[in-house]
């Protein structure tokens, strides 16, 4: 154990009874939000650094997990908006990405009890120098720009990284687990027949400086 923080939840679509949460419960709702490109945690004083995620029940069909490198992301852009990023901030609140599938679920507690963060546009990964976009579904706004024309910035730079030719997508069995670098990666759920079951367990594992945390701090 390296003595780093880890947060474990459930990323699950079944009730405590054994059945699945109607189409339209706030629960569900929260699972499509993650159906939005994001990285995990932007929203807390202390991100993640890595995601351990693991299949427990899986559905017939759909369900896959998408997954786009934000260091691949970042050297295809062009050297100006590169050389830009690096001077640049996004703010991230986990409600605005929540309000952006259901008002009503924005405003449950567990999206509205943090205080907004504010983190660098760019990673750099101590070790190897790799530069990636740090962004998410939670950013809403950019230092240098207004509300509007930041949030346009941001969902047109997500879009530039997320083409389908950039996109792998792991179509989960049971037992199959993965792990990948927060720092660095972009992911979202996808769709499934919501009638059917899909449980999977997540365990966080927090960044600190020897990450490149106090480098991204503002």
């Amino acid at each position: 154990m390296d003595g780093k923080p880890r947060i474990s939840y459930g990323v699950s679509n079944e009730t405590e009874g054994g059945g699945v949460y109607d189409e339209d419960d706030l629960r569900l709702l929260g699972l499509k939000a993650n159906m939005l490109w994001h990285t995990d945690s932007t929203f807390l004083p202390t991100p993640a650094l890595a995601n351990v995620l693991q299949a427990r029940v899986v559905p017939n069909e759909g369900g896959a997990t998408e997954f786009i490198s934000t260091r691949a992301g970042f050297m295809a852009l062009e050297p100006t908006l590169q050389e830009r990023l690096r001077g640049l901030t996004f703010r991230h609140r986990y409600s605005h990405s929540r309000a952006r599938i259901a008002p009503d679920l924005a405003k449950l507690e567990l999206f509205t009890m943090w205080p907004d963060t504010e983190w660098r546009a760019v990673w750099r990964n101590p070790v190897n120098g790799a530069e990636a976009v740090y962004v998410a579904s939670h950013a809403f706004a950019v230092s240098d720009m207004g509300a509007d024309g930041g949030q346009w910035f941001i969902d047109d730079l997500i879009e530039r990284m997320t083409g389908p030719s950039h996109v792998y997508a792991h179509r989960w069995r049971p037992g199959d687990v993965l792990v990948w670098d927060e720092r660095a990666t972009l992911h979202r759920g996808t769709p499934w027949p919501y009638d059917q079951a899909r449980t999977l367990v997540s365990c966080c594992i927090s960044a600190g400086d020897a990450d490149g945390l106090s480098a991204v701090r503002p």
